[in-house]
């Protein structure tokens, strides 16, 4: 008779079989509870948060979120105010507020890297130790290892000088000047190399520029303007101001990725894009200078016109060196209103309008007709100069 039949409990292998149909020996059972546990421990993989449906994510980068819960990432530990060690020791900035905004938006967790100096985490990141680097320059040798996302931050590069500086108005006016320029900044070469006739006074930090610029060492340093006024502020430096431009868009950062995770590079960019801009407006005024949009308020120039602008790196002046108050020589210096509005259309331009000196005004009008001179800031329209001008 059967077991049913005399109602006794069923034999253990028949609830195995009821419970796993598929089942029919001990070593399949055994398969099968190890299936179950793996469930187990990958389930909390994908109870991370949904991304935000507004970034547009394919059904591949949204997979591959759900595999990849957890991002580390390495920031510079001593580049202010976009990332930097704070008193505690912790990262703090402009870049790990934004990545915890992103981490809100994608669902994902960014462990911060241990290391915090460059050279340290740069290598490791080249040996996918750490899976991005949140702040990089993108240069062709750096395409091997890392993918990038878009550029998310700007860096002004800025001329600083004393508050009582009136010799300084754009970065022309560099030339013969003594400049402090820390050491290992790319930048630093960049300036030597544009301006051959300054005299490079080399320091070991930003700090040791502004303070030497303070002190009356030097006459000007040349900063990102996020850090130069990060040093200022902590530092209590205030007898400095933003003198001029020296470039509106120096090298760009980027977020670093991992070569052999590209999906994650296109993610993070669809993530930056989708940040509102008065949310990062407001991050923007958190953490960058006041007067980072006065300073950067240049005139925006066509194409073709910036090309022409920069095709002319010396457009000649010729002025009339007795026309006060419109325009006239004191102590070798230029002067008068028409002085002031080449200095503000060279800041405002970024052009280098130069006064050529020691000229009558009868020279300067017969090189003006000669093509010998460019521009005549202060000077009468007649209907014989139109032939002319």
């Amino acid at each position: 008779m059967s077991n049913k039949q005399h109602g006794h409990p069923p034999k253990k292998s028949v609830i195995a079989a009821t419970l796993f149909p598929r089942i029919t020996s001990f070593s399949s059972l055994t398969q099968c509870l190890q299936l179950l546990i793996l469930g187990f421990i990958l389930a909390p993989l994908y109870s991370h948060a949904t991304p935000d449906s507004s970034i547009n994510l394919s059904l591949e980068e949204q997979e591959w979120l759900a595999l990849h819960p957890v991002v580390s990432i390495a920031y510079d530990g001593y580049f202010p105010p976009y990332s930097f060690l704070d008193n505690d020791k912790s990262i703090d900035g402009f870049s790990p507020e934004l990545f915890g905004i992103i981490s809100k938006k994608l669902g994902v967790e960014f462990s911060p890297y241990a290391k915090t100096q460059w050279k340290e985490l740069y290598e490791d990141a080249k040996q996918h130790k750490v899976d991005i680097v949140a702040t990089m320059v993108e240069r062709d040798e750096r395409n091997t290892w890392f993918k990038f996302s878009d550029p998310y931050i700007r860096k002004s590069l800025v001329i600083i000088t004393r508050d009582d500086n009136t010799e300084i108005d754009s970065k022309f006016d560099l030339k013969y000047k003594k400049v402090a320029l820390v050491s290992d900044y790319q930048y630093a070469k960049r300036i030597t190399k544009e301006f051959p006739t300054i005299q490079p006074l080399k320091v070991d930090t930003m700090l040791d520029a502004l303070n030497a610029v303070s002190v009356g060492d030097a006459d000007a340093a040349v900063s990102f303007i996020g850090a130069g006024h990060y040093y200022r502020t902590k530092y209590l430096i205030s007898n400095l101001k933003y003198a001029a431009i020296y470039d509106s868009n120096g090298s760009p950062e980027s977020i670093a990725v991992r070569k052999d995770w590209p999906l994650l590079s296109s993610i993070l960019t669809k993530a930056l894009r989708s940040i509102p801009e008065d949310q990062l407006q407001a991050l923007r005024s958190k953490w960058l200078p006041i007067d980072y949009l006065q300073a950067n308020r240049q005139v925006r120039l066509s194409p073709d016109e910036r090309a022409w602008a920069d095709a002319h790196p010396t457009i000649k002046l010729g002025v009339d060196p007795e026309f006060a108050p419109f325009e006239f020589f004191e102590d070798g210096q230029y002067k008068g209103l028409a002085s002031d509005y080449i200095s503000l259309l060279n800041r405002r331009l970024n052009l280098n309008l130069e006064v050529i000196p020691d000229l009558s005004w009868a020279e300067v009008t017969e090189k003006a007709k000669n093509k010998q001179l460019d521009v005549m800031p202060a000077v009468g329209m007649t209907e014989e100069r139109k032939k002319f001008f």
